[in-house]
């Protein structure tokens, strides 16, 4: 593992700095879980939960996260995965 992609040069970003574009593929990183590969997305709009909109959530394999991830990547073609960040 690496902070910093060997391939692409990209470095963690914080959410409150940057968001992803929808549907990007990214590495994103929560304390308590790790670094995993997946994607951004913003849930569908259900009128029983307002504010459910600007909720930043990042899916994989093993599941999802609606706002409890810290920081994030660009996922390039990049065949390990990076340490955590340092911040």
């Amino acid at each position: 593992m690496t902070s910093k992609c060997n391939t692409c040069n990209s470095e963690w970003i914080k959410i409150e700095d940057k968001k992803p574009e929808l549907e990007q593929d990214v590495y994103y990183y929560f304390h308590i879980v790790g670094v995993y590969a997946g994607n951004y997305f913003r849930p569908e709009i259900d009128e029983d939960f307002p504010g459910q909109e600007l909720m930043d959530c990042f899916e994989s394999k093993s599941g999802f996260l609606c706002d409890d991830v810290t920081h994030w990547m660009d996922r390039c073609s990049c065949s390990t995965m990076p340490e955590p960040p340092k911040d």
